[in-house]
């Protein structure tokens, strides 16, 4: 995997925006290297996180900022995502017993494509997202 970074940038939790994050999400993939199949589950995976960002953390489309960033760790793609949306730990399995309604499925992808890590600070939900190359 070729040296990345890719400082913050914010889109809006639109999901008119999700075209330009997985543009962006392409550029961030592109310059790193990655195959089609590592391209593709990189893809998913934002996609994943941004729809529920606006449709669960937000509840509809907001002007709130999401920001994204990339770089390298030990040849992993390291993505970070950040929202503002009220503190909420997808990875948290008590947070499917309190909300069941909401499905719970996709953060169990995101689980199985990357090596997801989660954070609450300065206001903002931060998840870290490990991608190891894939192996052939």
């Amino acid at each position: 995997m070729k040296t990345i970074n890719f400082p913050p940038r914010h889109f809006a939790a639109r999901l008119a925006s999700l075209n330009k994050v997985l543009a962006y999400t392409v550029s961030i993939c592109n310059q790193a290297g990655l195959n089609n199949e590592e391209q593709m589950r990189v893809e998913l995976v934002i996609e994943e996180i941004f729809t529920n960002t606006v449709c669960h953390g937000h509840g509809q489309d907001c002007d709130e900022p999401v920001w994204i960033s990339a770089g390298n760790d030990n040849g992993n793609l390291c993505i970070t995502y950040q929202d503002t949306a009220p503190a909420f730990n997808p990875l948290d399995r008590q947070a499917d017993r309190v909300a069941p309604a909401i499905g719970g499925l996709g953060i169990t992808l995101v689980e199985r494509l990357a090596q997801p890590s989660y954070r609450y600070e300065n206001g903002r939900n931060t998840l870290l997202l490990k991608f190891p190359p894939a192996v052939n």
